[in-house]
C-alpha cells in the first residue's frame, strides 16, 4: 500500500510490480504519464492488481450518476467549480509545484469521476494564476483552470481557486447532456430537463470498501487475471492532469 508524496507514486509502485506485488496505490496513479503507462503494462503482464484510491467504483452515488448519463444522451457540456478559503493550517507538500504538481493534478479526484464517465481527452487547455509563489515552488493562494474536449465529443471545464477570501468552500458541478442536466448543489444531485427537475436517486445499499475490494480482487487471481479497467481510467485522468501544467503555454493534443 502506498501513501505518499504525489511525486513518488510512481516509482514506488513500478517497483512493487517488479517484485510481483499487489499494488494499492493513493491516487494519483503517479506524476508521470510514462509510469502511470508503465505500471498498467506490469499489472497486465505479470496478473497483479493495481488498484488506486479513487473511491467511485464502490460508491452508490456514482454508479447512479453513470447510469442516468446514459440515459440522457450526447454529452455537451461538464462544468466543475470549487472556490476553497485560506483558513487553518496547511501541509507544506501540498501548495507545492515540485511535490504535488499543480492543483489540477492534486485535485485529480475531481478529474477522475467525469473520466470514468465520458472518457479519455483530446486536447487540453489551462490557466494558472499563484500568489505568493516562492523559488522552491511553493504558493499562497492560486486560481487553476483547465478545459478539454473529450474524445467522444463535449466540453469539459474545472475552476479551482485556493486559499481565497472566501467564508466557506463552495462547489458545484453539472453535466449538460442533449436530454437534460445533472447539476450537484447542496450536497445533492437533481436532473433538470424540459418536464421539471427530480432528485437523483441514489441506493444505500452497502458496498465493499475499497482496501476489501482489494482483497477480494487479489484472491481472484487465482482463478482469472485482475480487472484493471478502473486503473487505466486513472492513467487517462492524470494523463488530463499532466498535461495541464504544459497547457498554461498553449492547448496540448493527448
Amino acid at each position: 500500500m502506498i501513501c505518499t508524496h504525489n511525486d513518488s507514486h510512481g516509482e514506488i509502485s513500478l517497483a512493487a510490480l517488479q517484485a510481483d506485488k499487489h499494488v494499492f496505490v493513493e491516487y494519483p496513479l503517479a506524476s508521470d504519464v510514462g509510469e502511470g503507462e508503465e505500471a498498467l503494462r506490469l499489472a497486465k503482464k505479470r496478473h497483479r492488481v493495481l488498484r488506486v484510491s479513487h473511491p467511485e467504483v464502490v460508491s452508490n452515488e456514482h454508479q447512479a450518476l453513470k447510469q442516468k448519463i446514459d440515459e440522457l444522451g450526447k454529452l455537451h457540456l461538464t462544468t466543475f467549480v470549487r472556490l476553497t478559503p485560506g483558513r487553518g493550517a496547511r501541509p507544506e507538500v501540498l501548495f507545492n509545484l515540485p511535490v504535488s504538481g499543480m492543483p489540477a493534478h492534486f485535485f485529480i479526484y475531481h478529474i477522475y469521476p467525469i473520466v470514468d464517465c465520458f472518457g479519455g481527452a483530446a486536447w487540453v487547455e489551462s490557466s494558472a494564476i499563484y500568489e505568493g509563489l516562492t523559488e522552491s515552488g511553493q504558493y499562497q493562494r492560486f486560481v487553476n483552470t483547465l478545459t478539454v474536449e473529450f474524445k467522444r465529443g463535449g466540453i469539459g471545464q474545472w475552476t479551482w481557486a485556493g486559499g481565497i477570501a472566501i467564508n466557506a468552500a463552495v462547489q458545484n458541478e453539472s453535466y449538460v447532456l442533449s436530454e437534460g442536466t445533472l447539476s450537484y448543489q447542496n450536497n445533492n444531485w437533481a436532473c433538470a430537463t424540459p418536464a421539471g427537475v427530480t432528485p437523483l436517486p441514489v441506493s444505500d445499499s452497502p458496498q465493499p470498501t475499497l482496501q476489501e475490494l482489494w482483497l477480494s480482487e487479489i484472491e481472484n487471481t487465482a482463478q482469472q487475471p485482475p480487472c484493471l479497467i478502473d486503473a487505466e481510467v486513472a492513467l487517462e485522468s492524470i494523463r488530463i492532469s499532466l498535461a495541464a501544467a504544459r497547457a498554461v503555454n498553449g492547448r496540448v493534443n493527448l
